[in-house]
């Protein structure tokens, strides 16, 4: 019930015509979809996954970012051109 109310309050404040409404919730739970894949949302089983209220906040347009494309871990330093004699920084 309080997401129904939730989606309700994002409809009236975006003012989404009656003939949109459906496609512009369809993406909506499209984005949630995607977000609930990210590594955010799954690591440690959820446990720090932002809430689904929260996230429907009508004033936040949090709903309406797809999430960033996960990106692999880039190493800040090429060890192999890093001499520690030269005194440069790791």
């Amino acid at each position: 019930m309080a997401v129904g109310g939730k989606l309700a309050a994002i409809l009236k404040y975006k003012r989404v015509p009656a003939a949109d409404r459906v496609r512009y919730l369809e993406s909506i739970n499209k984005n949630h979809a995607q977000m609930c894949a990210t590594e955010q949302w799954t690591k440690d089983g959820g446990e720090y996954a932002k809430g689904l209220e929260n996230w429907l906040a009508p004033t936040k347009d949090r709903y309406e970012a797809a999430p960033a494309p996960a990106q692999p871990p880039q190493s800040r330093t090429n060890y192999s051109e890093w001499d520690p004699l030269a005194g440069g920084e790791v």
